[in-house]
């Protein structure tokens, strides 16, 4: 069984990539895991 590891953003062209991966191993057995790339601007002096 191959793990496919799915990085995301929630952003257009990785929902395209989530998209054409899932069709290229369809015939396959494998085990999709998302993996959810997120960031947070932290500016300590800000008020």
């Amino acid at each position: 069984m191959k793990n496919i590891l799915l990085p995301t953003d929630f952003s257009n062209n990785v929902w395209n990539a989530i998209f054409m991966a899932t069709k290229l191993y369809a015939p396959l057995e494998c085990r999709f895991m998302k993996w959810i790339c997120s960031y947070s601007h932290f500016y300590p002096n800000v008020q």
